[in-house]
């Protein structure tokens, strides 16, 4: 399967920061969690898990209808699942910069966090 992290540029008049879409492929359509920072230099940050995304982001780049902004490639690849249930997604990434264990987890107050191990360390 395949995954993808798109950074999204809102425009200032959203009233939302730009972040970055962490999108995961499943049979249907992309797993998909907002992180307010860059995945790889935040080892653990709080997240936001959205509704589905349609499959057409894993190569689409440019902009989104109705002034949502732009969407850019930050980094893509695939991955493997190594646990997959309602309060965890851990999968193992191998893209162009991410390269290791990314861990999505449920809180007890149903907020998300998102951890990256990379392989190299």
């Amino acid at each position: 399967m395949r995954f993808v992290i798109l950074f999204h540029e809102m425009p200032p008049e959203s009233g939302r920061a730009s972040h970055w879409d962490f999108m995961l492929e499943t049979d249907e359509a992309l797993a998909t969690w907002e992180l307010r920072h860059v995945p790889d230099v935040v080892v653990r940050q709080p997240c936001r898990r959205l509704a589905e995304h349609r499959k057409r982001y894993l190569d689409y780049q440019g902009p989104i209808a109705s002034a949502g902004g732009t969407v850019s490639q930050w980094d893509a690849g695939r991955f493997q699942t190594l646990a997959e249930n309602e309060h965890l997604w851990r999968v193992k990434l191998s893209g162009g910069r991410m390269r290791g264990v990314a861990t999505l987890a449920r809180q007890i107050d149903q907020r998300w966090t998102f951890s990256f191990s990379s392989a190299s360390g």
